[in-house]
């Protein structure tokens, strides 16, 4: 990875990171995203559209989509007293 960000800027090419976090020592700028925080905001916003009945489907066999995604879904649908149906993996 650092061989093509230093050949994009030899050309002059400003290199932005889409990540989770930056796990390198990289000198990048990068912008980073808040699954916990996407998760329950996303689940509030169905909720406040009337939305009681939602399942969690994580899109790929990630700690991203069943670990941090699914227990941010949980909190946020039992913060508003409804029951957080089951969630569906990957090849289930």
């Amino acid at each position: 990875m650092e061989e093509l960000v230093d050949r994009l800027r030899e050309h002059h090419v400003i290199v932005v990171l889409l990540t989770r976090y930056l796990g390198t020592s990289l000198d990048l700028d990068y912008i980073g995203a808040d699954n916990e925080r996407i998760g329950r905001e996303a689940t509030q916003h169905l909720i406040q559209l009337g939305h009681t009945g939602m399942v969690h489907f994580a899109g790929t066999d990630s700690s991203t989509g069943h670990d941090r995604a699914f227990d941010t879904f949980v909190r946020a649908m039992r913060a508003a007293k409804l029951v957080p149906s089951l969630m569906v993996r990957p090849g289930q």
